[in-house]
């Protein structure tokens, strides 16, 4: 498994929630923001940005698909 540091590069204080979608290999496919996102566009796509590079523990017997929440809380 794989979690990106992260910078805000928005300079913006903000929780984002994004809902990612992984694959039996551990990469995460897809990425959108989910309900409870208080931030702004910038931090959002900021936190798609990371939660795309995140990796997971593989499977091979896993679902084909797997979805869940990753929680960004971003201050300056």
């Amino acid at each position: 498994a794989y979690i990106p540091p992260t910078t805000n590069e928005c300079n913006q204080a903000g929780r984002v929630v994004i809902e990612v979608t992984v694959n039996k290999s551990g990469k995460t496919i897809s990425a959108s923001n989910a309900k409870g996102s208080t931030a702004d566009a910038c931090l959002i796509a900021l936190a798609k940005k990371y939660a795309l590079q995140t990796t997971w523990q593989p499977s091979e017997s896993a679902a084909d698909r797997q979805t869940g929440n990753i929680t960004y809380n971003f201050s300056y």
